[in-house]
């Protein structure tokens, strides 16, 4: 009797001891972790947690729901079935459940649309514009056309097109520096840099602009869907509100010639600048230091954002005041109205110059096989196309509707120097 007594005794304490272990491990937890709850819109979706640092997965969630405890911190959970994928960024809050609904989405095919090697992409009203990389000419396409038309035949080789964010104005800039403002339809060439602004009548720069090297010492020019210009000159930044006004001096740090810089249609110029280590003829591998400026046309008012690399690419949104750039390992997001950071695509140090805004809240941009997007406020990326085979995009046009976008693209083949225009209905 007193043998079942202590075996009983045995069997309370081991089972109350067992229960007080597990009730401090949760509790623990319930401290020093929180917890993430998954919904999908496929019960067959797999959901996983993805290592920011090597994008692949770190931990599996579920199928069609689940949740997992975490420690605090930014954390990434995508759900997929077959190709299609949906990622989301999230924080881990101690002892607090965070919430996410991923949504499946079908995977679209980009249609072929033109047999061209184009680069400089830009629609609007459904009309594409774009340089024709075989001939270096401007050129414009209706769909209700059966071919491209050359936009002005008078121009010279194109060598970059500058398009503003959001606007159908352009700066075409030619080897020799000289720029044609595209404006309503019409090119002119511009003289920039002219104390009241120069702009002559037509697209046939005059005898006297020949012979004044008219812009040569401009570099990076930019402008906006207002008609404003910012510009490069002598190592020097400055700011036209207008061609008829007198720029504006907004720093006179010595830029190096590789410098970026990108104008938003708020008037916000943003310029990658390098630290030097003090050597003469200095370039862009030479750099200690590398560091985005953002300054505030209107006062001069500046903001600095550290880089771990130079970024690859900058872009402003339509409302000129997020602006995306690479790090050399994430893409960031910076946000004027409140000078906030933060990733916005993590691990995707490979893109370079292939983000491309839709609206202010959503952006798309591809990667070796596939076509990407990106919405800020949910801060979800969605896998939306294909890349057709063989093919890699070199330039994105998003066309005003926010229904179209066309791709431009080069075959990843050093054997063929021919590329073509898709086309992808939203």
């Amino acid at each position: 009797m007193n043998q079942q007594q202590e075996r009983r005794k045995l069997i309370i304490y081991t089972v109350l001891t067992v229960a007080a272990i597990l009730a401090i491990y949760w509790i623990i937890q319930f401290l020093t972790t929180g917890e993430l709850k998954v919904t999908t819109s496929n019960k067959s979706a797999e959901i996983n947690i993805i290592d920011p640092a090597t994008g692949k997965v770190s931990q599996f969630v579920g199928k069609g729901s689940g949740s997992i405890r975490l420690k605090p911190g930014t954390y990434t959970v995508e759900a997929k079935l077959d190709d299609r994928i949906t990622r989301t960024g999230f924080e881990i809050v101690t002892s607090k459940t965070t919430s996410k609904n991923l949504q499946i989405t079908d995977i679209k095919s980009p249609n072929q649309f033109l047999y061209y090697s184009a680069s400089h992409l830009h629609a609007k009203d459904n009309i594409l514009y774009f340089r024709n990389d075989s001939t270096r000419e401007f050129n414009k396409f209706n769909s209700s056309e059966s071919e491209p038309t050359v936009v002005e035949e008078s121009l010279p080789e194109i060598s970059t097109i500058h398009w503003a964010t959001g606007g159908n104005l352009a700066l075409l800039e030619t080897s020799d520096n000289i720029f044609y403002y595209f404006e309503d339809g019409k090119i002119r060439v511009v003289d920039i840099s002219a104390p009241n602004g120069l702009l002559y009548p037509d697209s046939s720069k005059p005898d006297e602009a020949e012979e004044s090297d008219v812009n040569s010492q401009i570099l990076h020019a930019q402008v906006n869907e207002l008609g404003a210009f910012a510009f490069i000159e002598e190592g020097k930044v400055f700011y036209k509100p207008s061609l008829a006004e007198k720029a504006k001096l907004v720093t006179n740090r010595q830029l190096l010639s590789d410098s970026i810089l990108e104008l938003s249609n708020k008037g916000l110029i943003a310029l990658v600048t390098y630290e030097s280590l003090g050597q003469e003829n200095i370039t862009s591998k030479d750099i200690s230091k590398r560091a985005i400026e953002i300054y505030n046309s209107k006062n001069n008012e500046k903001t600095t954002l550290s880089t771990k690399e130079i970024p690859g690419f900058m872009s402003w949104s339509p409302g000129g005041d997020k602006l995306v750039y690479s790090d050399g390992q994430n893409i960031m997001l910076y946000n004027d109205n409140d000078k906030s950071t933060k990733i916005a695509l993590g691990n995707r140090g490979e893109l370079s110059t292939f983000i491309s805004w839709i609206n202010d809240d959503t952006m798309i941009f591809p990667d070796k096989t596939s076509l990407w997007k990106y919405e800020v406020a949910s801060n979800t990326t969605t896998k939306i196309a294909n890349i057709p085979a063989g093919m890699l995009v070199q330039s994105l046009g998003v066309d005003s509707n926010e229904k179209t976008v066309f791709l431009s693209t080069k075959p990843n083949s050093r054997f063929d120097a021919f590329g073509n225009v898709y086309r992808l209905d939203l």
